[in-house]
C-alpha cells in the first residue's frame, strides 16, 4: 500500500512526499527488500536534482546488499554528476572489500581511475573485471581503450576482438581495431576494419573519418574527399572535419573550395595554428592580400605566441 502511494506521489511530481513515504516503507519492509527501497528513494532524489542525497541512499543500499548491480551503476552515475572522483574511488574500494568478486564494482572503479588519468590503475581494475566475468564485453572494451592510450596496440586489438565475441553492437569495436592498425601503420588492415565498421553502421561518423584518413595517407586524395564529405553530412558542426576537407581540397588543387571549407572550420570553432597558416597561404596565392592580412590579425588574437603566424 505504501509503495503504491509513493509511486502515485512520484507520478504527480511530489517527489519529497514519495521520499517520506518510502522512508516509512524502510521501517516496515523485510531486510532483503531494503536495498531496492533505498534505490527507489535515490531515484526520487535524482528527480529533485539532489545527487548528493541520492548517493547517501545508494550507499545504504550497498550496505544492505553490496552485490546490487543497479546501486553500483547508479552511484557511479551520481559521482560522475558531481565530479567527486576521490570519494567514488573510496566507495568502490569499500564495495570490493565486501564483495571482491563483483566485476561491476571493479569495472566502475576502472572508469573512475580512467576519468582521473590513472590509466594503469584503470587497466588493472578492468583486468580483474574480465578475470572474474570472462564474457564481460564492456570490461574488455574499456581495457582495450586503456591499452590504446598506453600505445600497446596489438594487445588492444586482442581485447577489442574479445569484446566483439560477446557484444551485440560491434561497429565501434571494428572502428577502434582499424584505428589501432592505422597507428601501427598497417594501412591495409585499417582500411578493412573501417569498411567493416561502416557496413555495420553507416552513421558511425568516426569510421568515415578513419577511412578518409587512411586513404589520404596513401595519396588517394579524391577518394579521401568522398569519405570526409560523408562524415560532414553526418555532423555539419565538426570544425575538425571541415578542416580536413579543406586540407584534402588544397592537396587536390581546389583552392577556392578549400577556402570555403576553412571558413566553415573556423565558424565551427576549429582555430589551431595550421588552419590560419594554410588558409592565409591560399589567399596570398590568389593575391587576396588584404583578406590574408585580416585573417592573420585574427590568428594572432587567437594564437599570440605562434612564431609562424608572426
Amino acid at each position: 500500500l505504501f509503495l503504491t502511494k509513493a509511486s502515485i506521489l512520484s507520478q504527480i511530481g511530489n517527489n519529497r512526499g514519495a521520499i517520506n513515504t518510502l522512508e516509512h516503507v524502510l521501517t516496515i519492509c523485510q531486510d532483503d527488500e531494503k536495498d531496492e527501497i533505498c534505490i527507489n528513494i535515490a531515484f526520487e532524489c535524482q528527480n529533485l536534482e539532489k545527487p548528493q542525497e541520492a548517493i547517501h541512499y545508494l550507499k545504504k543500499a550497498l550496505a544492505y546488499n553490496p552485490e546490487n548491480e543497479e546501486a553500483i551503476y547508479e552511484i557511479a552515475y551520481c559521482y560522475d554528476l558531481i565530479g567527486e572522483n576521490a570519494e567514488a574511488i573510496e566507495t568502490f574500494v569499500s564495495v570490493i572489500d565486501e564483495t571482491p568478486y563483483s566485476h561491476h564494482a571493479w569495472y566502475c572503479l576502472g572508469n573512475v581511475y580512467l576519468a582521473t588519468g590513472a590509466v594503469e590503475d584503470a587497466l588493472r581494475a578492468y583486468d580483474y573485471s574480465v578475470v572474474i566475468q570472462d564474457d564481460f564485453a564492456s570490461g574488455y572494451f574499456n581495457k582495450a581503450m586503456c591499452l590504446m592510450q598506453l600505445e600497446h596496440y596489438e594487445q588492444a586489438i586482442e581485447c577489442f576482438r574479445q569484446s566483439l565475441d560477446f557484444e551485440l553492437i560491434d561497429s565501434v569495436c571494428l572502428y577502434y581495431i582499424g584505428e589501432c592498425y592505422l597507428r601501427m601503420d598497417n594501412d591495409r588492415q585499417a582500411e578493412i576494419h573501417f569498411r567493416k565498421a561502416i557496413a555495420k553502421d553507416e552513421r558511425l561518423l568516426d569510421a568515415w573519418v578513419g577511412m578518409a584518413t587512411v586513404l589520404y595517407k596513401q595519396n588517394k586524395t579524391i577518394e579521401a574527399l568522398h569519405y570526409i564529405k560523408k562524415a560532414i553530412k553526418l555532423d555539419e558542426h565538426s570544425g575538425e572535419n571541415w578542416y580536413l576537407q579543406g586540407e584534402y581540397q588544397l592537396d587536390a588543387g581546389l583552392e577556392e573550395e578549400a577556402c570555403s571549407s576553412f571558413e566553415k572550420a573556423l565558424e565551427n570553432g576549429y582555430n589551431k595554428p595550421s588552419i590560419w597558416l594554410n588558409y592565409s597561404e591560399i589567399l596570398v596565392a590568389l593575391e587576396q592580400f588584404e583578406k590574408a592580412e585580416e585573417l592573420l590579425d585574427k590568428a594572432l588574437a587567437t594564437c599570440p605566441k605562434d612564431s609562424e603566424i608572426h
